[in-house]
């Protein structure tokens, strides 16, 4: 019974000894791991070569096994929200701005959303070529209230010079043929077949060939080669004044020329390869008038008036009705009596006048 009590307090002994230096050996090895982690840590963001596992393995501790850190791995990017174009977001998004284009028109409305709006701010200038065109590379400028109006930020570019002179009374210095020729003028407007208003004056030569002449200086613009004119001109007087020809069988050959060789089926304009300028008193062609009878058509038009077929509802569906004009008030007065002894209003029983003339005896 003694060597039992006696065994017994050694055994204890003996546990506790181990207990304390089984734990000062987890301490150690404990302190010597945490080390060694610091370590590669303090290597890894150094930039240091190897990886974790070889900083510690150089611990002085070997009761601490080898461990593999991973790299560390950036996380990967949120994804950015997608953006419907902007054609279809127009009707559902708040304007970010109207941009002012650098010529002072305004550009198309930029609709972003608004959880995104910092995003966009850097992309405007390349934005800037699709809303501005050509001045795509001049900073835009946004429009709101507080902002300079876009009058006072630039101004406009002047107008360009007008291709034509401005003169809503032009004076016609030439004849249109050889008076002596003309047995008849039927003065405007009448009416013909159909019914067809017909806002032009009809130069009788019965049949005669004769030569037109420009009756001031004019430019050839348009007109028409068909199977039935055969010819038909335009020209433009001035900003304001046309006059016409039809019914003209021998234009010369430049202006035979501008037009195409093949005559068409209807009297519609034709575009002309370029236009031709005439002084007054020039010929133009030569004349034997329409098959049957014998006449042809000279007529003039002034977009700076208005005649009374412009409240015709019927008529006033063209310039051709709506501003024509004698054309023999625009000739010098010691002209324009050669034509008036000539007008005779009945004489064509197909074509009759149409109301009151525009040519005051």
């Amino acid at each position: 019974m003694r060597e039992s009590g006696f065994v017994i307090p050694q055994v204890v002994l003996l546990v506790f000894v181990l207990l304390v230096v089984g734990g000062g050996i987890a301490l150690v090895a404990s302190s010597g791991a945490e080390q060694n982690g610091k370590d590669a840590t303090d290597s890894l963001s150094a930039g240091e070569s190897g990886d974790a596992a070889s900083a510690l393995d150089s611990g002085s501790s070997k009761a601490v096994a080898k461990t593999t850190i991973p790299s560390p791995k950036p996380p990967p990017p949120s994804p950015l929200p997608s953006r419907p174009p902007i054609a279809s977001a127009s009707e559902s998004l708040p304007p970010y701005d109207r941009t002012v284009c650098p010529d002072s028109s305004e550009g198309n409305d930029i609709f972003i959303r608004d959880g995104v709006r910092y995003r966009v701010d850097d992309e405007v200038r390349r934005w800037a070529e699709e809303f501005c065109g050509p001045n795509a590379h001049t900073p835009l400028v946004a429009l709101s209230p507080s902002s300079t109006p876009p009058s006072q930020l630039s101004q406009p570019p002047a107008p360009p010079e007008p291709m034509c002179e401005s003169n809503s009374s032009p004076v016609f210095t030439n004849h249109i043929t050889d008076m002596s020729k003309v047995n008849y003028i039927v003065p405007p407007p009448t009416m013909g077949a159909g019914p067809s208003l017909k806002p032009h004056s009809y130069i009788g030569t019965d049949h005669a060939r004769v030569p037109v002449y420009a009756p001031i200086d004019m430019t050839l613009i348009t007109g028409a080669h068909t199977f039935d004119g055969p010819y038909g001109f335009i020209f433009k007087v001035n900003c304001e004044v046309q006059l016409r020809f039809g019914h003209i069988t021998e234009p010369i050959q430049e202006i035979k020329d501008v037009f195409p060789s093949t005559p068409a089926q209807d009297s519609r304009d034709q575009k002309i390869d370029h236009e031709i300028f005439f002084k007054a008193g020039d010929v133009i062609a030569y004349t034997t008038g329409t098959e049957m009878a014998g006449n042809w058509d000279f007529g003039v038009y002034n977009s700076a008036t208005s005649n009374r077929y412009a409240n015709d509802p019927e008529w006033n569906i063209s310039a051709t009705y709506t501003t024509a004009v004698c054309p023999f008030d625009y000739f010098e007065a010691s002209l324009r009596q050669a034509y008036v002894s000539k007008f005779n209003s009945a004489i064509l029983g197909g074509n009759p006048p149409h109301g009151e003339s525009f040519c005051k005896i």
